[in-house]
């Protein structure tokens, strides 16, 4: 879903200095898609 937000507005993330999203939108995907890699070796809770 934030994938989606992110490309459908990325016209507005072209000039990032007026734009403040941008600071805020791409490292919250790259921490979603780094979740995402990282599921298989999260076993903190399993037996």
């Amino acid at each position: 879903m934030h994938v989606e937000s992110t490309v459908i507005s990325f016209s507005k993330y072209i000039d990032p200095w007026n734009n403040m999203l941008f600071f805020a939108a791409f490292p919250m995907l790259a921490a979603a898609w780094a979740l995402y890699i990282s599921r298989d070796y999260d076993t903190f809770l399993m037996y």
